[in-house]
């Protein structure tokens, strides 16, 4: 990596921000002018630009109004309400709870009928909160240290980047090194930081396996190719991302659901065949 500074540099949207500056920071990240968020929320631009500079407040019709025409995540929303001093609108449900039996049995679904699919649950972290066979059949052909593979949570990202978990035997690193560290930068951005997510980014740039690698500021693509190799096992997947449409609880709206998809022929009976293998070594 190179020496330049790659953590999030804007912090105007944390909790320690003024409504004003929250605001200001959601419009710009979205690129929409004061004029145009004034007329979605049937607001004034000199309202509007009042309210960020702190010379007038808005009301909490108006707060809700603006944070969703400007799309801001469900966890920042909150931040923003409390940060006006509002309570927090949108409730933070664990998976574990009673309420959400039901959720959790249809991702569980979701997730295992994905076989030979290598396919995983993550959580805003990255932590893999459900997967299926596959994926658990595909980290243990291409692990370095099977020890890693027993981390709780097991984390994604530090998964396929730990050169002693898969990274070394990751074809495309530098392709996937790149993608993965933009997504966790954007991540902290979107949801702000916190020791968790600045230790997750401080790993990732601890497992650079090139010298010299440089991130790029590009955005990271929802489709991303993953070649892994070790020995005479390869597999080439395509990774896609998948997330809930319009839930009201900020712990869906956080959850992934990572897949992988076979680029070839080659690929596709090779995750069919480790389904078979696992059926004829460990038969039910």
């Amino acid at each position: 990596m190179s020496d330049k500074d790659d953590s999030p540099q804007d912090t105007t949207h944390s909790s320690e921000s003024t409504i004003g500056e929250q605001i200001k920071y959601w419009r710009n990240r979205g690129q929409i002018s004061q004029m145009d968020l004034a007329l979605d929320c049937d607001s004034s631009s000199r309202h509007l630009s009042f309210v960020e500079t702190g010379r007038a407040h808005p009301s909490r019709k108006l707060l809700l109004s603006l944070t969703q025409a400007m799309e801001v995540p469900l966890r920042a929303r909150n931040t923003m309400l409390v940060s006006a001093g509002y309570a927090p609108l949108y409730e933070e449900t664990g998976l574990s709870e009673p309420e959400m039996d039901q959720v959790r049995s249809m991702l569980q679904m979701l997730v295992r009928q994905n076989d030979p699919l290598p396919s995983m649950l993550v959580d805003r972290y990255w932590n893999i909160l459900e997967a299926n066979q596959s994926f658990h059949l595909m980290c243990e052909t291409f692990v370095h240290d099977p020890e890693l593979l027993k981390a709780e949570p097991l984390n994604l990202v530090r998964c396929f980047l730990n050169p002693e978990c898969l990274g070394n035997s990751v074809v495309n690193y530098a392709e996937m090194f790149d993608t993965m560290v933009n997504r966790a930068k954007r991540l902290v951005n979107v949801m702000g930081s916190d020791p968790v997510s600045q230790q997750l980014l401080e790993d990732v740039a601890s497992y650079n396996l090139r010298e010299g690698l440089e991130v790029s500021d590009a955005l990271p693509e929802l489709v991303m190719p993953l070649r892994l190799k070790k020995g005479d096992k390869e597999v080439s997947l395509f990774t896609m991302v998948a997330t809930m449409g319009a839930p009201l609880d900020v712990t869906l709206q956080e959850l992934q659901l990572e897949m992988g998809l076979p680029m070839d022929d080659a690929s596709d009976t090779f995750l069919r065949n480790l389904i078979k293998e696992a059926a004829v070594r460990d038969p039910e």
